[in-house]
């Protein structure tokens, strides 16, 4: 944390556990629905993909391919529209992170170093 400080933007355990349920909201087949448009509550999981068994250890090497992908085509985590990868619906900038808070309903990365 001494060469990636939170206080300049870089993400903290929090984010990354944000990027984590964002990933299990966004593959396919999705494993864990999104928030309601307000308060703490999981939409429904739609069934129209067929479940698919995995191991915790394929989702966590699927979750760092995504994360190590993310110097090219940066992350947009949003935990209430996980559909939207790209910021449209929040107006985020394609060229950088964007980690949604889902209480604050803005970006916890904000790099302000050098």
């Amino acid at each position: 944390s001494k060469d990636m400080p939170p206080a300049v933007g870089f993400p903290n355990l929090y984010t990354f556990r944000i990027t984590g349920f964002h990933f299990l909201m966004k593959r396919r087949p999705p494993l864990l629905p999104p928030l309601a448009t307000e308060g703490a509550v999981l939409e429904p999981l739609a069934n129209s993909e067929e479940a698919v068994a995995i191991t915790a250890s394929e989702l966590f090497r699927e979750w760092l391919k995504c994360l190590a992908t993310a110097d090219v085509r940066p992350l947009h985590c949003d935990l209430r529209r996980p559909w939207d990868t790209e910021g449209k619906l929040t107006g985020a900038l394609p060229v950088t992170w964007c980690v949604m808070d889902p209480l604050a309903d803005r970006s916890l990365v904000r790099f302000r170093g050098q």
